[in-house]
């Protein structure tokens, strides 16, 4: 007598010959214990970049009123921490400031860069790509510089970047498509506002509902030090009024920014932009 395949199938699951399907959640679950469990906080980056072109309001800002096309964004595995700048153009040169500008940053929580890895895709404005093997990108010469330690992905390899793809998504729909820029005052000013929202306040569902200030404090960190990771200011690097800001974020909740309409100025603590 000739089985039918069901039963065939029902047998093999009864002799625990199937393995069993892992749902979404579990795979997640397992994913943050590994990451947990092999990744110290801000020691392990993702670095990469979105083309704002395609965000259906920005783009007319873009072309009006010559707001900058590029969102440098750096990934902490382990936490989640996510810090940003603008540029004009992708660029090894504002490759090179940016990531000075992280480890700068690094340094001031008491970090040793000698333990920072970053890891990039092997576009021009992070890697060399010339035959000339000697030949470093000034992104690579900073790393270098710093003593940390820089990883190249396998070419297409693009899950490889998955955490800080996910967040050039959430950046693009909770704020680069929501707000209506005036001035690129209001542009840093805001999207520094917003960083620090996410990073000190915004409950994240993949990781229990835990900001990443939540999540450096469990992995160790001290409160005072976590704070201070979030103070992150959102500049543009190739623009020399708006490369080198430094606000006064606020302390607590009850410390917010306000826009002042009436001159179209962006003001942080009293501080006019």
């Amino acid at each position: 007598m000739k089985a039918s395949s069901k039963t065939i199938q029902k047998v093999f699951r009864q002799e625990g010959l199937i393995r069993p399907r892992k749902s979404k959640r579990s795979k997640q679950r397992d994913l943050r214990a590994w990451k947990e469990a092999n990744f110290e906080p801000l020691r392990y980056f993702q670095v990469d970049t979105k083309d704002c072109i395609d965000v259906s309001y920005y783009v007319e800002r873009i072309w009006k009123a010559g707001f900058p096309r590029w969102l440098y964004q750096a990934k902490d595995v382990r936490t989640g921490m996510l810090y940003s700048a603008f540029a004009y153009e992708r660029t090894a040169h504002n490759g090179m400031l940016f990531i000075t500008r992280l480890f700068a940053h690094l340094q001031s929580l008491g970090m040793d860069l000698s333990q920072v890895l970053v890891q990039t895709d092997n576009g021009s404005e992070f890697v060399c790509n010339s035959p000339d093997l000697t030949r470093r990108s000034s992104f690579e010469v900073a790393v270098e510089a710093n003593q940390a330690r820089l990883k190249r992905i396998p070419p297409r390899a693009c899950t490889w970047q998955s955490d800080v793809e996910r967040s050039n998504g959430i950046i693009e729909y909770e704020l680069l498509e929501v707000d209506r820029w005036l001035s690129k005052s209001e542009l840093v000013g805001k999207s520094t506002a917003w960083e620090y929202y996410f990073n000190r306040l915004r409950p994240n569902s993949y990781q229990q509902n835990r900001t990443p200030y939540q999540r450096m404090k469990r992995a160790g960190i001290s409160s005072k030090t976590a704070e201070h990771a979030c103070l992150w200011t959102v500049s543009i690097l190739d623009d020399p009024k708006y490369k080198n800001l430094n606000f006064i974020l606020p302390q607590s909740v009850n410390h917010v920014c306000k826009l002042d309409t009436k001159r179209h100025k962006f003001s942080w603590r009293g501080i006019d932009l």
